[in-house]
């Protein structure tokens, strides 16, 4: 590039969540979001003007991204015409009245990019934040490593790729979320200090490592999802890595241990709980696997932004909790006896 700068970009605000008993809301996913920016900046550009050059974003594997972190290479020289390849020969010169930098033109699309992600989640996502943090020029000497436009578009096909939220509601409980999907971090795992640099003095090469993690009450479908992105990751040229997945656990809300329970929580509140069925991954769906046959009920203390930095409890549902815990054992006694 003519006078290259590095213009890095922040998505930040996002309510993020759990994974699972967040993800029908409709919250914005950074990860996804970041991809949209970078692919559309790519458009935008060409690569013969800009290129990426790091892409970060998201944590925890059961929690929605709540922030994303990209740089790019940016050409310090005009706009090419439309229909340009990249080369010099373009003649005759444009007067300055016509011309656009394409350092503004990537202002233009972030800012773009920013009003789109308003205007679609703008009414749950108050605080989403995209913006330009720094921008400044490079010193050629110094290889300022990006990803090659090959390595980029593949990149990017999987981060757009890769199903992310509900996938399938039930059938059986209105409402509720029986199978989904979640992106829920990117991260550079050649990421390296800045004076950090191989044999020929430019920064290793680039490798990136995506997080998923997919739920579902029934095994089959969750499979089938899981099967998708392992198939996504290896048309792109990935490396696909995946583990056991988590059991789901189906409702069963006549089970004697589950009116048990209501019975124990009504005693103690003086209200009659309302039965609920999640789409988490609790541990009853282990406990279940392992011991088939078995019945489970989930209930405790009201926890409020859970796998997020807001979660928090109230303090003052946990004595309750802890007395209508007191009561299910004796009733579970009695049925025993």
């Amino acid at each position: 590039f003519a006078s290259p700068r590095l213009v890095s970009v922040s998505l930040k605000g996002l309510l993020g969540g759990h994974s699972g008993a967040d993800i029908g809301e409709g919250r914005a996913n950074a990860v996804r979001c970041g991809a949209v920016l970078a692919d559309r900046v790519l458009a935008a550009l060409g690569p013969a003007h800009v290129r990426l050059a790091s892409f970060r974003g998201g944590d925890k594997r059961n929690a929605i991204a709540r922030e994303c972190f990209l740089s790019f290479l940016v050409d310090g020289g005009d706009v090419p015409r439309e229909g340009c390849r990249g080369c010099e020969a373009c003649a005759p010169p444009r007067p300055a009245s016509e011309r656009q930098s394409c350092v503004r033109r990537f202002r233009d699309v972030v800012e773009e990019c920013q009003e789109a992600f308003l205007a679609e989640f703008g009414q749950r996502e108050a605080e989403l934040k995209l913006r330009i943090e720094s921008e400044r020029s490079l010193d050629g000497s110094r290889g300022e490593a990006a990803l090659t436009p090959g390595s980029a578009d593949r990149l990017l096909a999987l981060l757009l790729g890769i199903p992310h939220g509900p996938v399938k509601y039930s059938h059986a409980v209105p409402g509720l979320v029986e199978t989904s999907s979640n992106l829920a971090a990117a991260r550079d795992l050649a990421a390296a200090p800045p004076h950090v640099r191989g044999p020929d003095g430019k920064p290793p090469p680039a490798r990136y490592e995506l997080v998923c993690a997919t739920r579902s009450t029934l095994l089959p479908a969750l499979e089938a999802v899981r099967a998708s992105i392992r198939r996504l990751g290896l048309l792109c040229g990935a490396s696909v890595l995946q583990k056991a997945a988590y059991p789901g656990w189906v409702p069963e809300p006549d089970a004697p241990v589950v009116q048990a329970a209501a019975q124990a929580v009504q005693a103690v509140t003086g209200r009659k709980p309302e039965l609920k069925a999640i789409h988490a991954g609790l541990e009853c769906g282990v406990l279940a696997e392992k011991n088939p046959g078995t019945k489970c009920v989930s209930f405790g203390p009201t926890i409020l932004g859970a796998h997020s930095p807001d979660e928090r409890i109230l303090v003052e549902t946990v004595e309750p909790f802890y007395k209508a815990t007191l009561g299910l054992m004796e009733r579970l006694a009695q049925i025993r006896a």
